[in-house]
């Protein structure tokens, strides 16, 4: 029965998605398709919870992995990373993981660290390892078009991703947690520290530059951020029949497809950060070849 709910909700999505190719939410869809470990659950907010091995369906959504029951006299640690914060393509995805010591040093010696100190086919291979070993792990999968709307309202990057961040630090405010540690993107004596340690008033808060390069618990964050945006941009690059690239503004195919979007249509795709100054220059510079094309 499970596994009938799990295809009749995957195919209705992919349905809607390519009958509907123009319609913003459709599109927002794609953006968001990928995969993850069985076992999660995906919650949209479209208040639609799927369970299956895949997620990033919706204009956003939280997957939430529970493995197993806290050992008695863990040390528990919860550390915070994002990545796709600075794409121009594809969806910010900002991850936790609880581990517990034993766990977290047994991943050590596995080879994680920092996600950008490693080859894609690593993080793939270990991304698995650490949701087996987690004790809970969750993500934000926030959308171009979800960033857009947010920044056309006033609100900063840093004020987006804090945003989400206590979103999913929420989840695990009853648990018994020992140390949270947070890759910062703005100084320690901030409103991330601080609201934090409210929501953790008897654990130990870290907020640093480099967390995920000097702490295991971060360092599995950052693996499992970065493998579940790579799948999705992968996904979207099926999707789409383009070679998408990584989805950053260094990227030359990253940068051609938005190039050739615009040419053809005449404005940004819904996949990309609208808002962006490269998205805008591109734009700009696109439509002012065209109108100077015309001229002649």
């Amino acid at each position: 029965m499970l596994i009938g709910i799990q295809v009749s909700c995957l195919v209705s999505v992919l349905f809607l998605t390519r009958k509907n190719p123009d319609q913003p939410d459709s599109v927002q869809i794609l953006d968001l398709i990928g995969c993850c470990a069985k076992g999660s659950s995906v919650q949209l907010d479209t208040g639609i919870m799927i369970r299956g091995p895949w997620l990033h369906v919706g204009r956003g959504c939280v997957r939430t992995l529970l493995r197993r029951e806290i050992r008695l006299f863990s040390t528990l640690c919860l550390g915070v990373d994002e990545a796709g914060r600075g794409a121009v393509l594809g969806p910010l995805v900002i991850s936790s993981v609880l581990l517990d010591a034993d766990d977290e040093k047994a991943l050590h010696e596995m080879g994680v660290k920092d996600s950008k100190q490693m080859t894609p086919e690593r993080r793939f291979q270990l991304y698995d390892e650490i949701l087996q070993r987690t004790i809970r792990s969750c993500s934000i999968h926030m959308s171009s078009l979800s960033i857009d709307k947010q920044r056309k309202n006033g609100f900063s990057m840093n004020q987006i991703e804090e945003n989400h961040i206590f979103q999913l630090l929420e989840k695990y405010s009853k648990d018994p947690v020992d140390e949270v540690v947070i890759d910062a993107f703005v100084s320690r004596k901030n409103r991330l520290f601080e609201e934090t340690q409210r929501i953790f008033p008897d654990s130990h808060v870290r907020c640093e530059f480099h967390a995920d390069a000097n702490y295991g618990c971060v360092a599995c964050a950052s693996v499992v951020a970065k493998v579940e945006r790579d799948r999705a941009i992968q996904s979207l690059s099926e999707e789409l029949g383009v070679n998408l690239g990584t989805g950053y503004p260094h990227d030359p195919l990253s940068i051609e497809y938005i190039r050739s979007y615009v040419r053809e249509h005449g404005k940004v795709p819904v996949i990309a950060r609208s808002s962006w100054i490269t998205t805008q220059r591109i734009l700009t510079e696109v439509l002012k070849e065209q109108g100077e094309s015309d001229k002649e």
